[in-house]
């Protein structure tokens, strides 16, 4: 018991840390509202209750879904069950991955799992540079669609590569190797450009091995591997995928691969721009202070390198945005924060941390207030409209000023869009459209 008690009250800071983290998304989710595709995906349009029929008409949806669109059946299929129910069993969930993910890239850049004060301190800055530094993390973070089919994926495949990095050179039994083949196959079924850098995460430890005999491949390497490559065949064979590069309309040739990589190296500069300004001068800092050596082992280095391979991959996909970088930003945050001994940085202070992080949250659920009203306003303008005989509509638009922490996917003027479409078809109306 007193041993118990003893490691409770080593861990104090890093609970008292993750209980601040998921009411920081806890209440940041169960205010955002549908928005963008979460209305397309919605299998009950304006119902929340549940029955086995509406599983079948999940199925057949992703059969559809992976015939005409996207191959991406697991993240579309878990999106379409938690849009099923009300959004409050998402929100749950949802802060809960966020700090799985955020615990995970500490992990990863450190080789440990979070501990001490400092620890703490080092997770809230991961928590407070996520939103800084990449454009528009709010809507990754909240936006159910983009939540699911992105980051979450994202942080199944991290938690799939620890267990790989953590087992490396142990033995493992036979269920442990077939473990590791059915969950590849989910990993491997989560996103195109991330499949592509999972295999140049094979193929790197392959060339270590077989040519430079460096290291020895896991006993499971080969079951992992196939499980990987199986998913990801079947995600990358869609038919639906050829449909979609084709209704874009967008030829694959050497132009357009030059306008994916002017488009990566305008976001890598520009839209993380408060990244580099935080990162660079603090790395340098610690360098000249402690008199050390800037030295970038083996491990970071190969978490870069995939990375950069799923970023550079999206010069072969028919369209891309900010967004979808999303994965190499993490892979990035990693790398960054493996460069720094933070026990060693004397004014990591953790009060000071949790209270800017306070005022994030502040910031961030003053605004997202602001959406939830408007949407509310919204939905009760339109259902009395449509209750009037109305079927084309026009709303007002928000009065919100979109930047770098706040974001509201809002329909569009032109009722024809996609977005517009959808919100029409949810509601059960012909068109709407703002004024």
């Amino acid at each position: 018991m007193i041993q118990k008690l003893s490691k409770l009250k080593e861990y104090q800071f890093v609970i008292i840390t993750n209980i601040f983290l998921f009411f920081f998304y806890f209440s940041l989710s169960s205010i955002t509202p549908y928005q963008a595709d979460d209305f397309r995906y919605k299998i009950n349009p304006l119902a929340h209750d549940f029955n086995f029929g509406l599983l079948n008409d999940v199925f057949q949806f992703q059969i559809w879904h992976y015939y005409n669109w996207s191959g991406r059946i697991v993240g579309h299929t878990i999106l379409q069950l938690f849009l099923i129910p009300k959004k409050i069993l998402f929100d749950f969930i949802n802060a809960i991955v966020q700090i799985i993910l955020i615990n995970i890239i500490f992990y990863l850049s450190k080789k440990k799992l979070a501990k001490s004060k400092k620890d703490s301190s080092v997770l809230l800055c991961i928590n407070i540079i996520l939103f800084f530094g990449f454009y528009n993390y709010a809507a990754t973070t909240m936006n159910m669609t983009f939540s699911i089919v992105y980051t979450w994926m994202h942080v199944l495949v991290l938690i799939y590569y620890s267990y790989f990095l953590k087992y490396y050179s142990m033995n493992i039994t036979m269920l442990g190797k077939i473990l590791f083949f059915i969950v590849g196959l989910l990993v491997g079924l989560t996103n195109e450009h991330i499949f592509i850098a999972q295999i140049a995460f094979y193929l790197i430890i392959f060339i270590y091995h077989y040519l430079w005999h460096k290291i020895n491949l896991p006993k499971y390497y080969f079951y992992s591997l196939c499980g990987v490559f199986i998913g990801g065949a079947i995600l990358m064979l869609s038919p639906g995928n050829f449909i979609r590069a084709e209704s874009i309309s967008t030829q694959l040739n050497i132009s357009h691969i030059i306008r994916f990589l002017k488009f990566d190296l305008n976001w890598v500069i520009f839209y993380l721009k408060p990244l580099w300004l935080i990162a660079i001068p603090s790395i340098i800092a610690f360098y000249i202070v402690n008199n050390k050596k800037l030295v970038v082992n083996t491990h970071n280095k190969v978490i870069l390198i995939i990375g950069i391979i799923s970023s550079l991959s999206l010069s072969f996909s028919p369209s891309y945005h900010s967004g979808t970088n999303l994965f190499f930003f993490y892979c990035l945050i990693i790398f960054l924060f493996s460069l720094i001994e933070f026990k060693k940085v004397k004014i990591l202070n953790y009060t000071i941390i949790i209270l800017c992080s306070f005022i994030l949250q502040s910031y961030l659920l003053f605004h997202q207030l602001h959406i939830y009203k408007y949407d509310i306003k919204m939905k009760n303008e339109i259902l009395q409209k449509k209750y009037n005989g109305e079927t084309n509509i026009t709303i007002k638009r928000i009065s919100l000023d979109v930047n770098r922490l706040i974001n509201y996917q809002q329909i569009r003027t032109n009722p024809n869009t996609p977005r517009n479409k959808h919100v029409a078809s949810y509601y059960g109306i012909n068109s709407i459209k703002i004024d």
